[in-house]
């Protein structure tokens, strides 16, 4: 994630889990979460455990309308 934007925004300050941003979109298609044709990565939520393991995804089957114009 992009420190400026999680310095510049109070309620992310102190948010004590990590956020992720990826730039080269593997992590998102390797996922199944990249809009095939948009491609940008779906708006989603990953609980990883300690050992790595994904134990819960949330993601939305749509893109909203500002991310789809991007």
């Amino acid at each position: 994630m992009h420190l400026a934007w999680r310095q510049n925004h109070e309620g992310l300050r102190d948010l004590s889990l990590p956020m992720l941003a990826e730039i080269k979109r593997e992590l998102s298609m390797a996922l199944g979460v990249l809009h095939p044709e948009k491609g940008v990565a779906l708006r989603a939520t990953f609980i990883v455990d300690p050992q790595g393991i994904i134990r819960f995804v949330s993601a939305n089957v749509t893109c909203s309308p500002f991310s789809c114009r991007l």
